[in-house]
């Protein structure tokens, strides 16, 4: 049975890295001038021959070569394999030099397990047998003949690890091979004897679900509400029919969809990749999720499906309780764990000093994640208070992990981010309106004489009808419950060279006023004013609506079918007489911080 990662972006970041890191060098059928052995015999006749390596021997004829944990189909074991025309480097550890009684007493209940019929217990025994398979007996297996005499090659390993062979050193993954013994040339490859045991070296992924502490974090990333699982008809086998017509699969294939790695954009499971991990013990994600918790307040009710012919939202849903508590749940959790990675390539450092990346992330006034949220340093200077005390990460095989053992960030430095919404693209009607039209600046229209910008270049002008109250309504981002400062970027008219020298755009009075909906303008639901605000004459202008300013319902993560957010009204009051139009680029949504 097989499992493939739909990811395009674990591709791409597989190649960029395997430019950058340089590809490993393998050699097939070399050997050195060391001789050992018998090279007519295979790797597993040349190790079941040798004493010292009983216990290593013993293990490979009960493990059972496996794809992954699910694998219901391979029956067959690591003796057998070593034992076929293919090329094989190995190195055994011998006895006495490790536990393998450890590995015995799980092969034993993962074998009993497997001739149960119980459908949790052979799930268990799978699990057991898999992770002997890949964590112990794929760390001393690789493919193909590695040089034996050169001073220092990187080995792909049969579970997907890569280690550092250094056989002038008489070295391999930290341990040393025996000196005093010769290697066991065979017919189908090369044994070395080890001096110990070549540790499993957690990649990212390992570490999430092998750590009991982050148990919680694992659990929600594998939930089937994150992760699912569809058979691949055309990429699966066909094996016979059954008695009832069925085909049954010689060897099934299975895709693998997770949400969340799709949205963190970083592939942790990949050995060539390299990223720092903020983890989350179990006590530091409830406490989390605690935390969040007002600022995923979902309301009650909620217009949606806006409609440009009535202009208004049409439709109408309701939340009970219980579902409010699972959005706030849902969302929570895929917030945090989709944004706690961080790519040391875009640091602008040495990779290969990890001291020097280490420190930067502590220090760094700002981290910016790899889906990128950006981590505020509310300490310039010191350590980013995210990390709380604990900054010694774990060294993992593509990384390093930050074991968080409390929240210590304050969600209004990373979650809340700047937002911007431009007139150009989220407009959505006006009122008392005789015309509009988005103007991109330049040499030819642009008067010097008005300072300031627009972002792009790019602003809409809004002509008024006569002297009626003109109102203008923008669609606002997805936001989450909580407090914001909410601003307006507009210019005054002379910005334009055609109306610099007319006198009915001269000294202009930009007054204007906001008010803020909390869904549907035409209903006016939950509006709150700004009360009249001025704008500069002659110079493009950036002018605060609400310093403070709490939404009191979150939009963020609501079902696909729910297409709604607050709407912001814009309004030049009756009683201005002299201003003819108004001229916005951006509104911009920030969290608002108490300490700035």
């Amino acid at each position: 049975m097989k499992y493939i990662i739909k990811n395009k972006i674990f591709q791409g970041a597989f190649l960029c890295a395997a430019v950058l890191f340089g590809a490993t060098a393998c050699t097939d059928d070399h050997f050195d001038v060391k001789t050992g052995g018998v090279e007519s015999n295979t790797i597993w006749e040349n190790i079941s021959s040798q004493s010292e390596l009983s216990d290593f021997a013993d293990i490979l004829k009960k493990t059972i070569v496996m794809k992954d944990d699910k694998d219901t189909k391979t029956t067959l074991t690591y003796d057998n394999l070593l034992h076929q025309p293919q090329s094989f480097t190995v190195w055994a550890p011998k006895n006495g030099t490790y536990n393998a009684q450890t590995y015995k007493e799980q092969l034993d209940q993962a074998l009993e397990l497997l001739n149960s019929n119980d459908p949790s217990e052979l799930s268990e025994g799978r699990a057991i047998m898999y992770r002997v398979s890949s964590q112990f007996v794929g760390s001393h297996i690789a493919r193909y003949n590695y040089e034996s005499d050169k001073a220092n090659q990187k080995v792909t390993m049969l579970n997907s690890k890569r280690y550092y062979y250094n056989a002038g050193a008489n070295e391999f993954n930290n341990v040393v091979t025996d000196p005093t013994t010769t290697d066991l040339h065979s017919s189908n490859g090369t044994v070395h004897l080890l001096n110990g045991l070549s540790a499993f070296n957690y990649n990212l992924y390992d570490y999430m679900e092998n750590y009991t502490r982050f148990s919680k974090m694992f659990e929600f990333y594998t939930s089937p509400e994150i992760q699912t699982e569809t058979f691949s008809e055309s990429g699966s086998t066909e094996g016979t029919l059954n008695d009832n017509g069925d085909m049954v699969y010689a060897d099934s294939v299975f895709v693998v969809d997770n949400d969340i790695y799709n949205a963190m954009n970083a592939s942790i499971q990949n050995e060539d990749s390299l990223y720092l991990a903020t983890y989350y013990t179990d006590q530091a994600w409830e406490e989390a999720i605690t935390a969040f918790e007002s600022y995923f307040q979902y309301g009650s009710r909620y217009r949606y499906d806006y409609s440009s012919t009535s202009n208004r939202y049409v439709e109408d849903t309701t939340f009970t309780a219980s579902v409010r508590d699972s959005l706030r749940l849902l969302n929570t959790k895929f917030l945090l764990e989709s944004s706690m990675y961080f790519n040391p390539n875009r640091f602008g450092l040495n990779t290969t000093d990890s001291a020097m990346i280490v420190n930067h992330a502590l220090t760094a006034d700002s981290l910016i994640s790899t889906n990128r949220i950006i981590y505020y340093n509310k300490e310039i200077g010191n350590t980013n208070p995210i990390f709380g005390s604990n900054v010694e990460p774990l060294k993992a095989s593509n990384g390093y992990i930050f074991a968080l053992d409390h929240f210590n960030a304050d969600i209004a430095y990373a979650w809340m981010g700047k937002e911007e919404v431009f007139s150009y693209i989220d407009y959505l009607y006006g009122s008392h309106v005789t015309n509009f039209s988005t103007i991109t600046l330049d040499e030819s229209n642009r008067n010097p004489e008005i300072s300031g910008s627009f972002k792009n270049d790019m602003f809409m002008r809004f002509n008024r009808q006569g002297t009626q109250p003109m109102e203008l309504y923008f669609r606002m981002p997805a936001l989450l419950s909580g407090r914001y400062t909410i601003k307006v970027v507009v210019a005054p008219s002379a910005i334009l060279t055609a109306y610099a020298e007319n006198d009915d755009y001269q000294n202009e009075t930009i007054n204007f006023e906001g008010t803020l909906y909390q869904e549907d303008a035409a209903t006016e639901l939950g509006g709150s004013s700004s009360g009249v605000q001025s704008a500069s004459p002659v110079k493009v202008d950036t002018v605060t609506l609400w310093n403070d300013y709490k939404v009191n319902k979150c939009y963020y993560g609501l079902p696909e079918s729910i297409e709604t957010s607050p709407i912001l009204k814009i309004a030049l009051p009756g009683r201005n007489q002299t201003l003819k139009a108004l001229n916005i680029g951006a509104i911009i949504v920030e969290p608002y911080r108490e300490n700035e």
